[in-house]
C-alpha cells in the first residue's frame, strides 16, 4: 500500500503542476503587431564553430519585414573552424564582425557587443538560429506597447523524425509554456538566450552578467533573474510569428551533453518555486523509472504502482504537448509522443542527478569544468 500511496500522491501533485502551467501560458495575453513599429535595434550574435549555420542565421534576419533601422553584431568566441570566414562572406553594411581575444565564452561575447551596438534595444541570438520574417517586428511592437524592460521570446526546435528530434520538439514546447507560466504569475524566470531582448540602459544599470562570470552558461537565465531582483519589467513575447526556430541535437551522446550543461547551473540560479517544479518532475520520473527497472524483482506492487503513475503522467502530458505542439504548429502525433514519452524518465533522472552532483562537460570542442 506504501508505494500506491506515494504513486497516487506523485500523480495528484503533477496533474496539479501541469493545469498551475497551462493557466499561466492561458494568461499570458497574445502579442500584437504593429507593422509601423520602427525601434532601433541591435542584434548581437556570439558564435563559436558555427560555419554550418552563420550564413543562413543572418540571411533570416536581413530578409525580414521590418520599418526600423538594425544592426548584426557577430562576436567569435575563438572558432576552430571557418565561422569568420562564412560571416565575413556576406555582404551588408548592418552585419559588423569581433572577436575575443583577451577573453573567451558567451557571456563575454555578448558584453563586448554590446559595448560595440549604436541602438538603445538589445536583441541576443545564437549563431545557429533561423528567424522568421517578422520576428523584429514583434519585438519591437512588444517593447513600444508593453512599455517593458526585458522580452524573453520562444523558441521551437527544427526536428527531424528521429527520436532525439522529437523529444527535444515537445521538451522545448513544454518550456515555453513552463516559462511564460512563470514570467505572468511574477513567481520565477526563466529565457533562453536564442530569443531575449532587453534595453541596454537596463543591462548596464544591473551590472551585466556579473557575479555569475565564472560559470560558463546561463547568460540568459542568470540576467532574466538579476533583472526580476532589481524590479525590471520583465514581459513573455507569445506569438508563433516571433518564434525563433534551433535545431535538434546530431546525436544522443550531444544531447547527454547539452543537458549536463544546462543541469549544472540549476542550483546557481534556481529559487524555491522552480527548484519545486524540478523536484516534482524528477520525483515521478525516478519513481517511474524506479519502479519499471526494479519492480518485477523487488515487489510487483512497486512495479504496477510505476505503472500506474506512468499512466497518469503520460495522459497528462498529452493533453499538455498536444496543445502547445499546436500552437507552435509543430508536427505530433501519438506514435511520436509515446516514443518520446519513453525517453522523459531517463534524461530527467539524469538532469536531476547532475544539478545535484554536477561535473564537467564538453560543448563546442571545448571541456567545460563544473
Amino acid at each position: 500500500m506504501i508505494y500506491f500511496c506515494i504513486a497516487l500522491f506523485l500523480s495528484v501533485i503533477y496533474v496539479v503542476l501541469i493545469f498551475y502551467v497551462v493557466h499561466g501560458w492561458n494568461n499570458v495575453n497574445e502579442s500584437k503587431i504593429n507593422k509601423d513599429a520602427a525601434a532601433d535595434l541591435s542584434i548581437i550574435i556570439p558564435v563559436k564553430n558555427e560555419s554550418a549555420n552563420i550564413d543562413k542565421c543572418v540571411s533570416s534576419i536581413l530578409q525580414n519585414n521590418f520599418n526600423g533601422n538594425f544592426e548584426i553584431i557577430i562576436v567569435n568566441d575563438h572558432s576552430s573552424d571557418d565561422t569568420i570566414e562564412k560571416a565575413s562572406s556576406i555582404q551588408d553594411q548592418r552585419v559588423s564582425i569581433y572577436s575575443l581575444e583577451n577573453t573567451k565564452g558567451k557571456k563575454n561575447a555578448i558584453t563586448y557587443g554590446i559595448s560595440k551596438s549604436t541602438f538603445d534595444y538589445i536583441i541576443t541570438l545564437d549563431g545557429d538560429c533561423i528567424v522568421p520574417n517578422l520576428w523584429l517586428c514583434y519585438i519591437a511592437s512588444s517593447f513600444l506597447k508593453l512599455e517593458t524592460e526585458v522580452l524573453v521570446g520562444p523558441v521551437k526546435i527544427i526536428s527531424n523524425e528521429s527520436l532525439i528530434g522529437q523529444f527535444e520538439s515537445y521538451d522545448t514546447a513544454a518550456m515555453m509554456a513552463i516559462t511564460a507560466n512563470g514570467i505572468v504569475k511574477s513567481q520565477y524566470f526563466l529565457a533562453n538566450g536564442a530569443n531575449l531582448a532587453f534595453k541596454k540602459n537596463t543591462f548596464l544599470d544591473i551590472g551585466g552578467y556579473e557575479g555569475n562570470q565564472d560559470i560558463a552558461s546561463g547568460d540568459d537565465v542568470f540576467f532574466v533573474n538579476k533583472a526580476a531582483q532589481k524590479n525590471k519589467k520583465i514581459s513573455f513575447l507569445k506569438s508563433d510569428e516571433a518564434c525563433v526556430m534551433t535545431y535538434s541535437q546530431p546525436n544522443f551522446a550531444s544531447l547527454l551533453q547539452q543537458r549536463k550543461r544546462w543541469a549544472t547551473k540549476t542550483k546557481s540560479y534556481a529559487n524555491s518555486t522552480i527548484i519545486l517544479i524540478q523536484a516534482l518532475v524528477f520525483a515521478v520520473n525516478f519513481y517511474i523509472l524506479v519502479a519499471l527497472l526494479f519492480g518485477p524483482f523487488i515487489c510487483h506492487c512497486l512495479l504496477w504502482s510505476g505503472i500506474g503513475l506512468l499512466i497518469v503522467k503520460l495522459l497528462t502530458d498529452f493533453i499538455f504537448l498536444n496543445k502547445m505542439m499546436g500552437y507552435f504548429n509543430l508536427s505530433h502525433g501519438i506514435l511520436n509522443y509515446l516514443k518520446s514519452a519513453l525517453v522523459y524518465p531517463v534524461m530527467m533522472t539524469y538532469m536531476g542527478f547532475q544539478a545535484l552532483w554536477p561535473s564537467k562537460y564538453k560543448w563546442k570542442g571545448e571541456v567545460i569544468q563544473k
